[in-house]
Parts: structure tokens; C-alpha cells; sequence
């Protein structure tokens, strides 16, 4: 497909013209005079007509904004489609929508290799095309066309003001290359998994001793830059003395973005299951499970019990850091948002009533969103999915501590579904 704003827009209008065209008869009321009925046909009585059951191909319906759950205040919506299932196999090397100058971000809606649909198992299942048994796809069930109105009944002031394309529902794979500007809507679910840990040492420095020898080091370590717990007795109690035991620990964060031309979406990861209180259990867990001096982890028990204060106080302060704690969406700890980079949304699996694409003059809410899109062009794409996210406890906090959260990266994320088949040459 060719890229731009020209060919999106034909793209979009094409079909919607069609469907226009397919109206206009019922729209008309195009009468034809009593007596000139066309050769071949013949009147039917009303009683030959009762005996007849059909079910009409397009669905129309109506719905009055009231500035809550049927949309916008002051607009009406007319909803055209087909009762009908549509099923896309779908890739688009590059859509642009909405594009009104030459900078990164003079765009509403940018992504790159964008599929619908995956290559598939014999259970459904998206995988590799050199084992697939089939194709699987991307489903729009009873699409349709809804025009949002203004000025309904006042005939010579009547408007469109926007436009949408969705679904009844609409349920498959979707992968994005890169997603590099999003306009619109978005809700999904982070499920982040902290796998347990033991062997972990609290710093990077995880072989020192004041006497300068080295052990064998821990399996892996939280990340925290190198400090001393104490200032007497030479520095005896180093941090990489201490050995933290993480028994895991599973969250579930909400996802929001919302607005023009954003790149970044935020984890809202606060409450219950805050940031704050998965460093609460770190601090709880940290011990003296081995020793590079003399006196043995009898004395770093003693001294340990002594600053364990001071550990917590300095591991809160160094993920803050490096979550840049103050910031917008981060109080502190207990209450921040994690930037999630849009190009991370490499392949999602939905299902939504209310996923949507839409062009406006100005910002709109349809029937049943939870929020108005903006203006130009926007995708609506609630609760959508779900980011699974499974990891070892360290490589949550060392993405913090390098600055990959902050940046909006929080953890690697699984490359795009695999829409190969047959002769297809794009991939």
C-alpha cells in the first residue's frame, strides 16, 4: 500500500462512499408511481407479505448525545453497517494519517509495518510461519460507518462534524512494527511478574571487601550504585555484604494514553501493589548471607539492624532517582506513573465493542467512549489488551536504576506476530 495522507484517506472514503451510494434508495424516498411497476413484477397483498421472514443486510440506528454514555452533547449519531462479519488478513507497510507538516510529530496517527491477523497453530495460536498450519484472522463483527451530526433539526445548518469506523466488536491479532505517533484513545492492563530471586547482592559491586579481595560473585544484583552503610570502623559493613532473598511478586497496573500526537503512554503504578511497597518487601528481606571481613556476618547482623533504616531510605531514593520522583505522574514512589513507549506495542490480542477509527474537525466523544478523541484523525482502542510482562525482580529494578523506565522502557517486550504466508512477499 502506499503511503500518505491521500491514499489513507481514499482508503478510508472509498468504502464509505459505497455504503452511502447502497442507501440512498431508503434515504431517498424514491416512490415509484401506482400502475408502473418494472416488467415481472407483481403487487403482493398484505397477508402474501407476512408470510415472508428476511433479515436486512444494513443495520442503521440513531443515537442523541447527552455529554455521558451516548457521546458528545448537542450532536446526534447515525450509525450505517453491515450485519455481517468482516475478516481482515491485512499488512500496511507504512500508515500515515493526518500528516500537516514535515516534522516527526506533524502527524496524527504514524506506524510502520502495521499487520492484522498472524500466522497460526492448528489451536489458534500465533506462531512462526515456517510451523504454521493456517492463517488466522483479524475480525470485525457488523462493521460500520457512524457520522457524528450537528445542528440535527435545523435542515440548513445540518453538519457532519465526524466520522467512525468500528465494529459490534472487533477481536484478533494486531502487530505494529513501530508505533510512532498515536493520536486518540488508549486503555489496556500491564500484568507485571516478578520472578523470585535469591543470591542477589543490593549493589553492583558484588565481590568488594575493605581489604580488597574478591569472591566469587552473586547470581545477579539489584543495580544499586555502591555505597557504604557505615561510617565507622573503616567502612566494615559494605553494602555488598548484604544478600536479598525475593520470594516474587505479581501486579496488575492500569495503562492510559490519551491526547494528540502523543509517543508515550503511562503505567499507573500505584496502590496496593505501588513501587513503594515492592521496596518495602526488598528491605524486609535483605540479610548477611555472606562476609569479606574478619569479624563474619555476626558483627554485619549487629550493624545490619542498626541501619536498616538507612538501607531503605537510600533504595527508595535511588529508584526515585531514576524514575525522576517529582516529576508529573510521580509524587513519589507510592503514587507514579512508569512511561511505556508507544514503539514498544508490538503485538496486541484484541477484543473490544468499541475499537475505532475516526476522523473529526473537532474533539468528539462517541457513544459509548469513556473519554473525546481529539481533532483530525484517532484510534479508540479500549482495554484492548494486555502487556505480560514476566521478569526477574532485578531486571525491573536495574531498568529503573539505568534510566530505560524513565525513557520509557521499562522491560523488553515480545516481537511482532508473524504474518507470513504462501507467496506473500511483504513480511
Amino acid at each position: 500500500m502506499s503511503s500518505g495522507t491521500d491514499m489513507a484517506g481514499r482508503v478510508f472514503l472509498v468504502p464509505l462512499l459505497f455504503l452511502l451510494a447502497s442507501l440512498l434508495p431508503a434515504w431517498g424516498h424514491a416512490a415509484i408511481p401506482q400502475g408502473q411497476l418494472p416488467s415481472g413484477l407483481q403487487p403482493m397483498e398484505d397477508s402474501e407479505m407476512a408470510g415472508v421472514v428476511g433479515q436486512a443486510l444494513i443495520v442503521t440506528n440513531k443515537v442523541q448525545g447527552d455529554g455521558e454514555g451516548n457521546g458528545t452533547s448537542g450532536l446526534t449519531f447515525y450509525s450505517a453497517g453491515l450485519d455481517a462479519e468482516l475478516r481482515l488478513n491485512l499488512n500496511i507497510e507504512r500508515l500515515e494519517l493526518g500528516r500537516t507538516g514535515p516534522g516527526a510529530l506533524d502527524v496524527d496517527i504514524l506506524a510502520e509495518h502495521v499487520m492484522f491477523g498472524c500466522t497460526a497453530n492448528a489451536g489458534g495460536e500465533c506462531v512462526d510461519s515456517s510451523v504454521a498450519t493456517q492463517l488466522r484472522d483479524f475480525i470485525f463483527n457488523r462493521p460500520f460507518f457512524q457520522f457524528a451530526i450537528e445542528n440535527d433539526d435545523q435542515p440548513a445548518h445540518r453538519r457532519v462534524v465526524g466520522v467512525r469506523l468500528g465494529a459490534e466488536n472487533a477481536e484478533g491479532p494486531l502487530s505494529i512494527g513501530e508505533f510512532k505517533v498515536f493520536s486518540g484513545y488508549l486503555s489496556a492492563v500491564a500484568e507485571i511478574e516478578l520472578l523470585g530471586q535469591d543470591n542477589v547482592a543490593l549493589t553492583t559491586n558484588t565481590g568488594y571487601s575493605p581489604t580488597g579481595t574478591r569472591t566469587p560473585a552473586y547470581s545477579a544484583n539489584i543495580g544499586l550504585s555502591d555505597w557504604c552503610l557505615v561510617s565507622f570502623i573503616g567502612c566494615l559493613a559494605w553494602a555488598s555484604q548484604y544478600q536479598v532473598y525475593y520470594p516474587g511478586q505479581s501486579a496488575t497496573y492500569p495503562v492510559l494514553a490519551n491526547g494528540s500526537r502523543i509517543q508515550q503512554a503511562q503505567v499507573h503504578a500505584g496502590g496496593a501493589n505501588s513501587l513503594y511497597n515492592i521496596v518495602d518487601s526488598l528491605t524486609q528481606e535483605v540479610g548477611c548471607r555472606r562476609t569479606y571481613n574478619a569479624f563474619g556476618c555476626g558483627l554485619g547482623d549487629i550493624v545490619l539492624g542498626l541501619i536498616a533504616t538507612n538501607i531503605r531510605d537510600r533504595v527508595v531514593g535511588q529508584l526515585g532517582q531514576g524514575l525522576g520522583v517529582g516529576r508529573q505522574g510521580c509524587p513519589n514512589l507510592n503514587d507514579c506513573n512508569i512511561p511505556f513507549n508507544i514503539s514498544n506495542l508490538h503485538r496486541v490480542e484484541v477484543d473490544s465493542p468499541l475499537f475505532g477509527l475516526s476522523f473529526q474537525e473537532r474533539s468528539i466523544r462517541y457513544p459509548g467512549y469513556a473519554a473525546d478523541v481529539p481533532k483530525g484523525w484517532a484510534m479508540y482502542l479500549p482495554d484492548a489488551f494486555t502487556l505480560q510482562v514476566s521478569e526477574p525482580m532485578t531486571v525491573f529494578t536495574q531498568s529503573i536504576l539505568s534510566g530505560n523506565a524513565l525513557a520509557g522502557n521499562l522491560v523488553p517486550l515480545d516481537p511482532v506476530f508473524d504474518n507470513c504466508w504462501g507467496s506473500a512477499t511483504f513480511c
